[in-house]
This record gives structure tokens, sequence and C-alpha cells, in this order.
């Protein structure tokens, strides 16, 4: 059902706006790392689950190009004047 539903959405998607695309077409990422909300509406003695996923978008192509940058790491002599050297000990994620 799961993924009948990513389907149908995509191709809303495509459809209503072709710059557009839903990013994560996989299941698995819904299951293993989706924001899901739920709600029940209930109507007389009736009940409906309204199930909410969030599904990421993005454009198809970049409006400008994306400027990437490397970090390069280097040490710095310190900053009190002794002569050692430094090196950020908090790791960089890149």
């Amino acid at each position: 059902m799961l993924k009948q539903a990513i389907e149908n959405t995509s191709y809303i998607i495509r459809t209503t706006t072709p710059d557009m695309q839903l990013i994560h077409t996989d299941p698995n990422f819904y299951y293993n790392h989706g924001e899901i909300g739920g709600v029940v509406h209930t109507k007389s003695d009736k009940q409906i689950l309204f199930i909410v996923i969030h599904a990421p978008i993005t454009l198809t192509k970049l409006r400008i190009p994306l400027t990437t940058w490397k970090i390069n790491r280097f040490p710095l002599k310190a900053a009190d004047g002794e002569a050692y050297y430094n090196i950020l000990s908090t790791p960089i994620n890149t």
C-alpha cells in the first residue's frame, strides 16, 4: 500500500509540477527514517485515521550552479605565542 501511495504521489508531482520530483521513492526510507504522523477523526459513530507522511521533494534541475567546497584541515600556530601548533580537535563532517 505504501509503495502504491509513493508511486501515485510521484506521478502527481511530475504531472502538476514537472520541475519537481520526490526525493525518496523507496518505501524502506519511509519505514526506517520517515517522519510520520497521524490523527483520528471521529464523526457520528465512525472513525477515520489520517496518516501524514513527510515526503521531501526537490527541483529536478538547479536554477543556478551549486558551489561545493572542500575543507582542508591544517595546523595553526598557537594563539598564546608558544612554539607549538594546534589542529581543531572537533571532527569536521564533510
